[in-house]
């Protein structure tokens, strides 16, 4: 048998007996072929194509099953001694490519039989090659999150990453690039993607690409590559007229009226600047035959997407143009059937992306899943008719009724699992309660725990409860309730968030006065995100008005007129205003403001000018009623009191005599005792006491003046319209000023509250957050050598530096859990919370061995693609680590992880509650508080791993019992009645 070997630079055939097919007789005629000195045959060693090493036990095998070619080396200490850059020995010894061993975690789950194990070793070349590639390339980026949220990609997401791959080695290789770079590629993916290796293929990597049989799917793209260049060399070379293809002059659609060129040009300049959806789908149609004309010239079809970038961002676009050019019936199967589902195989760009995900949006309703459960009535008839071969779809038939069962069972599963968690590791609860005015009010109990089979801090919900009491014993009551019932101990809960209510956090009669009761350590969280927004709505205060209620006032007077909006536009157009709309306030939604007042500045003078000709109009309107009233005008100036009588009035001549008598009739005659008083007697006769009586009741006639006039003012403010109240505001420079000034401090609440929204664990960086929030502030109204002099006096100033929890102890020692301040912290601060929360220590370990690990940790530089991750993961992979076989930092890793379950904010509660609007419609108004519950706890439990509905896996025990649900839900419904008939009896 003849054996390619290469040694060096050198490859030669080195002949081997069927009969001696054994590694010493290998090493003899090898080192005779390349005169390697005897004395250094035991040195020899032997790798195979994969630069896997091949020992005495294995090499007759390998020869017999896939020889290919041999590499031998000398070496001193196997292949970590071969790997350095100068090996001892002679010059010609080879140098193997960096490898290196497996993952922990890919380690761990080949031990747990998930795939057959093999050598793990890593192109570390390659994998850097297909990195970069994918980093810098339209897509990469979204197939590096699909797969590092599913461990895998879906087909269609695997074409996108080979057509990428291969337009890349096309583009630096030439359409035949090397088999070496092929193989290298191939290489890249499984280095990089290590669960998309082929556990039983001999290297992992042949069905991306088999050097051996040249298929695999790089190959199979490249291929397709070089027939499409082939194709288009023969057809630049013979112009030969086609019947078809995108240049046949189709043209189906006829307009009504033929628009003019300025018609177009002006179509063109609205949808550049237009917001509104149906405008565009107008404007679009009406400038289809010049769009037409643009495509099928090849000078300036490139330009098509410049003319019209609407095609980018407005759903449907696409397929209106379809229709136009093919007709209905033509459209439907060729935009479905042929054009989307080839896109995908297209290599991505920015422009491709955005055009495929506005053509699929009418298939993203399917992925809305809050549809009654009555819709399942029909979907046992629609399969039937959609698969008439189908022998499954013949014998499908699930209802409302087993679907709301199977919805209860799914959810019945979550909740196992989450109890079984909650029972041996620390968790975290939080609750709060809705807002709506019902009579009954929902409080979700939310459970933050690390998971251990996903590898991170994950938040589920235990339950939706109902209460008619709001105080702070029924809140507790309802906790300690759902814990008993589960069997569940309160030692293991390290903390409580709520929000900052007197009803959950009032040390006398709220919430946390029962649990420091019933559990002494807990710690209780209040929101830090409520707190930011109260301080800002406290702040805005001090303003001269109040924006928020101008910016509620103007979104509704616009939203249910278009005649309105209509009218906006054209001034938006008028004044070279970009056309955007007014944007809602949500109170409830601590970001809108920000928002809604950059849209108001931006749109200030279209908005000025807009309400100036609202209070026109209505002028206008008024004068116009008024004139045409039937009641006699008043003379200017006077005035008619409603039981006035004109009949009994005197005649003008008759009154100023009457007036100049009535005095003299009306005063009384002089008294005796009544004399004149000269002049002298005035400074005489003063008296002091009426003169402070009078000085007196000149002052209370001064302040009802005053009081009147205020209301007067008040009254004819309220008298003033809608836009004449907008129109004042827009008018006064204050205004503007107010809303310069929110625009700039805005920003700095917002960064705060975008970082303590999120849904990993930010506990360790929460007080940081909010000193830097604080020191922002300051710097925006203080001068620098100040603000170091209020940084060290926190505590003794206003409602923030009163209500926030600066010197909170448990935030100062969560820091600890920061990995980049991990030469900075001190034990205690990982003592602290092992004291305050034992639970957090595993069972057999001991303070001591956590500290020893810890020093270890400090003094360890770790690999940035840890530092990059979220820090409960980072955590996770440093537990996993390992010297010598053994994990040297999973005591201290398992201590963090449990501080980090720890609430940062009570913004995970929120997010259920807009669940719970999402689903609770008016289509399903009659949905009961359990089936609420069910719906929201499966969605918040698919949402914490990262999975699709389609993609959950489901264990025989789950099936099962979601096939006797039905039964079950029926019986323990019959015995239900029957309790409640005997108990009437």
């Amino acid at each position: 048998m003849l054996l390619r070997v290469q040694f060096g630079e050198e490859q030669k055939y080195v002949k081997l007996s069927d009969s001696e097919l054994t590694f010493d007789a290998f090493s003899k005629e090898a080192s005779l072929k390349f005169n390697i000195p005897e004395s250094r045959q035991p040195d020899i060693k032997v790798y195979d194509q994969s630069d896997t090493e091949v020992d005495t036990e294995v090499f007759e095998e390998i020869v017999k099953e896939s020889p290919g070619t041999f590499r031998i080396m000398l070496g001193n200490g196997g292949l970590g001694a071969s790997q350095s850059s100068s090996c001892s020995g002679t010059s010609d010894d080879t140098v193997i490519l960096n490898f290196t061993m497996c993952d922990p975690v890919e380690e761990e789950a080949a031990a747990e039989g998930s795939q057959p194990k093999r050598p793990c070793h890593v192109n570390y070349e390659a994998k850097a090659l297909i990195e970069k590639i994918l980093t810098s390339k339209p897509g990469g980026e979204h197939i590096m999150q699909e797969y590092g949220k599913t461990k895998s990609l879906t087909d269609a997401t695997r074409r996108q990453m080979i057509n990428i791959l291969a337009a890349e080695m096309t583009e630096t290789h030439g359409t035949s690039p090397p088999k070496s770079v092929r193989v290298m590629y191939a290489q890249g993916i499984v280095a990089l993607f290590p669960y998309l290796e082929d556990p039983y293929s001999k290297h992992g990597y042949e069905h991306y690409y088999d050097p051996e049989s040249g298929s695999g799917y790089l190959a199979w793209r490249l291929k397709t590559i070089q027939r499409k260049t082939a194709e288009e060399r023969g057809a630049s070379v013979s112009k030969s007229p086609k019947v078809g293809g995108p240049g046949r002059g189709r043209q189906p659609f006829t307009y009504d009226r033929e628009p003019s060129d300025e018609d177009v040009e002006a179509a063109i300049a609205i949808l550049r600047n237009s917001a509104d959806e149906k405008t565009i789908r107008e404007k679009m149609k009406m400038t289809f035959i010049y769009r037409q004309a643009l495509v099928n010239d090849e000078a300036k079809s490139s330009d098509v997407f410049l003319v019209f970038p609407r095609f980018l961002d407005t759903p449907g676009l696409i397929e209106q143009d379809f229709r136009l050019l093919f007709g209905e019936a033509t459209a439907n199967k060729f935009l479905e059937a042929k054009v989307i589902k080839e896109s995908h195989g297209l290599v991505p760009t920015t422009e491709l992306l955005d055009l495929m995900r506005n053509a699929e949006s009418a298939a993203e309703v399917e992925n809305e899943h809050n549809l009654p459960l009555a819709a399942a009535d029909h979907a046992g008839p629609l399969f039937k008719k959609m698969f008439p071969d189908s022998e499954i779809a013949k014998q499908y038939g699930c209802g409302r009724t087993k679907t709301a069962a199977k919805v209860k069972t799914l959810a019945w599963h979550d909740d196992e699992c989450i109890t079984e968690a909650m029972k041996h590791s620390p968790y975290s609860l939080a609750t709060d309660g809705s807002t709506d005015m019902e009579d009954i009010k929902m409080y979700p109990i939310v459970v933050k725990i690390f998971n251990a089979s996903l590898g991170r801090v994950v938040v589920m919900l235990l339950k939706i409860c109902e209460s008619r009491e709001s105080t702070g014993r029924a809140i507790f009551e309802l906790l300690d309730g759902e814990l008993t019932k589960r069997g569940l101990p309160w030692s293991n809960c390290v903390s409580l968030a709520a929000d900052n209510a007197a009803v959950m956090q009032g040390l006398g009669k709220g919430v946390a006065a029962f649990l420091k009761a019933q559990h002494p350590h807990i710690y209780l969280v209040g929101c830090p995100c409520h707190l930011i927004h109260l301080a800002a709505e406290r702040a805005s205060r001090q303003l001269s008005v109040n924006i928020e209620d101008f910016l509620i006032t103007i979104y509704y007077y616009l939203d249910k007129s278009s005649k309105r909006k209509s009218s906006l536009r054209d001034i938006q157009i008028m004044c070279d205003t970009e056309v955007r709309k007014i944007l809602k306030l949500a109170s409830t939604r601590w970001l809108s403001l920000g928002p809604c007042v950059n849209r108001l500045l931006q749109q200030w003078d279209a908005l000025t000018v807009f309400f100036g000709n609202e209070v026109d109009a209505g002028k206008k309107k008024r004068t116009k009623s008024s004139g045409s009233s039937n009641l006699p005008k008043l003379p200017p100036g006077t005035t008619q009191k409603p039981n006035a009588t004109p009949s009994t009035s005197l005649p003008a001549t008759v009154q100023p005599k009457l007036s100049s008598i009535l005095p003299k009739l009306s005063a009384p005659p002089p008294g005796p005792t009544q004399k004149p008083k000269a002049p002298g007697h005035l400074a005489a006769e003063f008296n002091l006491t009426n003169f402070l009586f009078k000085q007196n009741e000149i002052g209370k006639r001064a302040a009802k003046e005053k009081t009147k006039a205020e209301r007067t003012e008040k009254e004819e403010k309220k008298d003033l319209t809608k836009p004449e109240k907008v129109l004042q505001f827009l008018t006064n420079p204050m205004s503007k000023v107010d809303s310069l000034f929110l625009k700039r401090v805005i920003p700095v609440f917002d960064i705060s509250n975008q970082i303590l929204q999120k849904e990993e664990p930010c506990i360790h960086i929460l007080l940081p957050t909010l000193e830097l929030q604080l020191q922002k502030i300051l710097l925006s109204f203080c001068k620098p050598e100040h603000v170091i002099t209020m940084l060290k006096e926190i505590g003794r100033a206003d409602y923030m530096l009163s209500k926030f929890p600066f010197g909170d102890e448990l935030l100062m020692h969560a820091v600890v859990a920061d990995i980049e301040k991990r030469q900075s912290v001190k034990f205690c601060s990982v003592n602290f919370f092992i004291s305050r929360f034992p639970s957090i220590l595993p069972g057999s370990v001991t303070v001591d061995q956590v500290e020893d690990e810890f020093r270890m940790y400090q003094t360890t530089s770790f690999d940035s693609s840890i530092l990059r991750k979220r820090i409960d993961e980072a955590w996770r992979d440093i537990g996993l680590l390992k010297r010598g076989g053994r994990e040297v930092f999973a005591k201290l890793s398992a201590v963090v992880l449990g501080i980090l379950v720890i609430f940062h904010s009570n913004a995970d509660c929120e997010r259920v509650f807009s669940l719970v609007t999402k689903n609770k419609t008016q289509y399903r108004a009659s949905l009961s508080t359990d089936m609420i519950s069910a719906l929201v706890m499966k969605k918040v439990s698919m949402a914490a791993k990262g999975t699709v509905c389609h993609m959950e896996d489901f264990s025989d025990k789950l099936l099962k019992k979601a096939k006797s649900a039905t039964h079950e839900a029926k019986q323990s419904r019959a015995a239900a009645t029957a309790t409640s008939d005997t108990s009437q009896q």
